[in-house]
């Protein structure tokens, strides 16, 4: 739509400077040059728009009529998968969690991305498709794509929930066992058993996971502390000896 008439006033304009021209030669006392520009010029013009507007309308008629569709698509599952691999690699770095499993699923999404035209550029994380190569994919292999990412995240959160489970159960033990070491870690055991499992939601569990290594953070902190003070003690024992 905005082509045509983008077209359509650029005949017009073209019409109106042939008159402003003809006029002009008119002004200047050749009428009969004006009267010919005119004559010749108007019709020129229309031809020309004419088969422009002609060869527009074919080449449109050679357009897949479902490739802005199929790009569309695809650079929103594009934009998905970028979303998606940040958190992970966000949380691997934040939490060193990282799911072997999922991450192969990413792997395999992104060559399916890759096959259907989508690119991804590695440094920017910018999206590009390529028309040539999603003229040949379907919408319904890309659809696929899409469903198999909502998958992959699914299957990811499951994952991730239970990691942080199991982080939570190996945080305890190792309290426990520093606990018994002499280091009183009562009140950070309580803490954490106090932390209420999350939902089955990234966000959620991301949350969690936060709350997790604060208390522990917090927990061997205090552990350190209490080393120095037991060093320093001690030192002070053998000094004073």
């Amino acid at each position: 739509m905005d082509r045509s008439i983008r077209n359509i006033a650029i005949a017009v304009a073209s019409v109106l400077v042939v008159f402003i021209i003809a006029g002009a030669l008119f002004l200047l006392g050749d009428s009969d040059v004006a009267l010919m520009f005119a004559i010749v010029g108007v019709p020129a013009i229309i031809v020309i728009a004419s088969v422009w507007y002609i060869k527009s309308v074919k080449q449109r008629r050679l357009e897949d009529p479902a490739t802005r569709v199929k790009e569309r698509e695809l650079r929103s599952i594009c934009r998905d998968f970028v979303q998606l691999r940040n958190r992970m690699h966000g949380i691997e770095d934040t939490h060193s969690i990282t799911i072997p499993e999922s991450v192969k699923e990413m792997d395999t999404i992104e060559g399916a991305i890759n096959e259907s035209g989508g690119r991804i550029d590695p440094d920017s994380q910018s999206v590009d498709c390529d028309q040539d190569v999603i003229k040949g994919v379907t919408l319904f292999a890309i659809r696929n794509i899409a469903q198999d990412l909502d998958q992959t995240k699914q299957r990811f959160i499951d994952r991730l929930y239970d990691a942080a489970i199991k982080n939570t159960g190996d945080t305890r033990a190792k309290f426990e066992t520093l606990n018994d070491a002499g280091y009183d870690l009562r009140s950070h055991i309580s803490e954490l058993e106090s932390l209420v499992p999350p939902e089955k939601d990234l966000e959620e569990i991301v949350s969690y996971l936060d709350r997790l290594k604060t208390i522990a953070e917090n927990a061997l902190r205090g552990c350190v502390d209490n080393a120095k003070k037991l060093a320093a003690y001690q030192t002070g024992d053998i000094s004073a000896a």
